[in-house]
């Protein structure tokens, strides 16, 4: 409904220089001019139809004694007499639509809180953040506020969570580092109070009494992704938030909201935090051990504009004591759509919200024990506790069959770094790269590197051996291939591992053929239990922690045969394959046409 009510003010002002944000932001202040004025909340002088008899000049002194009242209306219409002047001859067509639109009532069910989104705007290039309203309302939801309760908004540039929480009955406090005139419009049309604070939450923030940070029922927040900080941000905090050194911006933003609810926080993370290493880890660490941490909810990517960054909701408990969390599996493609190529939104809320809320493990959901999160090193990925149909059905497959850790079974060696940048003194090395790693049968190096004497000394442990496994753990994660028995020794020509995957080496006590363990891993059965591991925001990847703990079936002496007999017949074949497309380009080169010629 917003964007059809706004789509025809664009256009009347795509005649003039106001463009995108400010033409949302004027359109925007004209409907609630034409909504305060039928309601009688302004003085008859400054109500719009006395502006639209007196013309074009009369609309700019109306909106420029708007900017001088009293707030929330002065908060409202901030540089509205600018954007007017700049609007031209559509000011006068823009206002008298927005006085038909009153008129006919199609402002009663208008959501300016959410008309950045239903347009399109992409937050990067308009506000801090923007939020999928989909999105917005599982925030709020989850958060469960009633009637009355306090809620404080940190981030809601565009009021998308605080205009749902006062139509709610809220009673609500927003803050905010860019000052926008979005939250009083949202106030105006819910015609409640909202209390803005227009600062930045984690350096200075607004709301504080007696020395101390306000205390609200709930809070609610998703912070902007990626912001750089200063060190010194934590230990220049007056209002002992901050207990973690060199804290992350994502585990500042959730000791934020935490230090201003009592009952509730909902925050939305990057899927990195939930992995993360040093400060993340020591986060999570308290959250847990705390019993802070009461649920974790993964979403699909897409919902925030501008980046696929996939994110996740956690649902914190400030007061702490909660001994098992509930983790929800909302990533599927059951619960997102894609009305364009540039939108995706939530579906099937309802069923989010009842998985959160319950106890029962599920499809989507399960309840997990303190312990177990500890004992799974702290990770808050859901997909570690959450298995979906494939998993589920490999984990069923695998019951009852032995099985032993990864790391148990090989070691795992770094790949040397070598350059492509030849020197005087370099010395010729080849590198099997992820393109190397064929589908069947053993690898063959690809390109040309070169390393200095020196590290190729200290470094001939890294160089490929006979039947060295080679795995790959970042980009196309879980491609996987053996080295022949025929690879050279380490130094000039030797083989090494590209920069993007790891080496299995059989250990001393291993008691596994690397043959048969090379089929494992490539079979639909490994391929599936690597992609256990597998996680990632943007770059998929695999880390040696959860590599080294990954535990497969311990393969027969029988399948040890039967999988060495199979690599031999793999590699006569993939010769055969080599020599007749030797032969080949041996023909197409050959000079007979020629003949043809004479």
């Amino acid at each position: 409904m917003s964007a059809k009510i706004l789509w025809p003010l664009g256009d009347l002002f795509r005649t003039s220089p106001l463009r995108g944000a400010d033409a949302l932001t004027l359109s925007l202040q004209l409907l609630a001019w034409a909504r305060l004025s039928a309601r009688g909340t302004i003085a008859p002088p400054l109500q719009l139809g006395r502006a639209l008899a007196r013309g074009s000049n009369g609309l700019l002194e109306g909106l420029k004694a708007l900017e001088k009242a009293p707030s929330p209306i002065a908060q409202a219409f901030t540089g509205a007499s600018i954007h007017a002047g700049m609007a031209g001859s559509a000011l006068q067509s823009a206002s008298d639509l927005c006085a038909k639109l009153e008129a006919d009532g199609l402002l009663d069910s208008f959501l300016p809180e959410d008309a950045a989104a239903d347009l399109g705007f992409d937050a990067q290039h308009f506000w801090p953040t923007i939020i999928e309203p989909t999105l917005a309302d599982l925030m709020v939801r989850l958060a469960d506020p009633g009637i009355h309760d306090s809620v404080y908004c940190a981030w809601d540039a565009t009021a998308q969570i605080a205009g749902r929480l006062v139509r709610a009955g809220c009673n609500v406090w927003t803050e905010n580092p860019v000052a926008t005139p979005f939250p009083a419009l949202a106030a105006l049309f819910a015609d409640r109070s909202i209390e803005i604070g227009f600062s930045d939450p984690i350096r200075s923030p607004s709301f504080v009494s007696a020395g101390r940070l306000r205390k609200f029922d709930r809070a609610i927040a998703l912070p902007p992704m990626g912001v750089k900080i200063e060190a010194s941000i934590v230990s220049k905090d007056l209002f002992a938030r901050f207990s973690i050194p060199k804290a992350t911006w994502g585990v500042l933003t959730v000791q934020h909201l935490l230090a201003q609810a009592e009952q509730t926080a909902v925050i939305a993370v990057p899927n990195s935090l939930l992995l993360g290493v040093g400060a993340d880890r020591l986060l999570r660490e308290q959250l847990v051990r705390s019993g802070q941490l009461s649920a974790v909810v993964s979403l699909p990517p897409g919902l925030l504009s501008g980046t696929n960054l996939q994110i996740a909701l956690l649902v914190l408990a400030p007061k702490g004591g909660i001994e098992r969390v509930r983790f929800v599996n909302a990533s599927g493609d059951e619960f997102r759509e894609s009305p364009n190529r540039s939108r995706t939104t939530l579906t099937k809320l309802d069923r989010i919200v009842e998985n959160v809320f319950g106890d029962e493990d599920g499809p989507i959901a399960r309840t997990v024990e303190r312990v177990d999160i500890e004992a799974n090193d702290l990770q808050l990925l859901v997909g570690r506790y959450v298995l979906d149909p494939t998993q589920q059905k490999l984990k069923s497959r695998l019951v009852n069959v032995p099985r032993r850790a990864l790391g148990d079974l090989v070691e795992t060696v770094r790949p040397l770094a070598a350059s492509p940048q030849q020197t005087d003194s370099a010395i010729a090395i080849r590198e099997v790269g992820t393109s190397d790693i064929p589908a069947a049968g053993y690898m063959r190096p690809g390109r040309e590197l070169y390393a200095e004497p020196e590290v190729i000394t200290k470094g001939a442990n890294q160089f490929l051996r006979p039947q060295d496994i080679v795995l790959t753990i970042r980009g196309s994660t879980g491609k996987v291939g053996i080295v022949p028995d025929d690879v050279p020794d380490p130094g000039a020509d030797g083989w090494i591992a590209g920069s993007s995957a790891t080496v299995l080496r059989m250990g001393p006590n291993s008691r596994i053929d690397p043959r048969a363990l090379i089929v494992l891993l490539r079979s639909p059965m490994g391929q599936d239990l690597l992609k256990t591991i597998t996680s990632g925001n943007t770059i998929p990847m695999i880390t040696l922690r959860d590599l080294l703990r990954l535990e497969i079936p311990v393969p027969s002496l029988e399948s040890a045969q039967r999988a060495a007999a199979l690599l031999d017949k793999e590699q006569a074949l993939q010769d055969q394959i080599e020599a007749l497309q030797r032969k080949q380009t041996e023909l197409a080169g050959s000079d007979w046409t020629l003949g043809m010629l004479d």
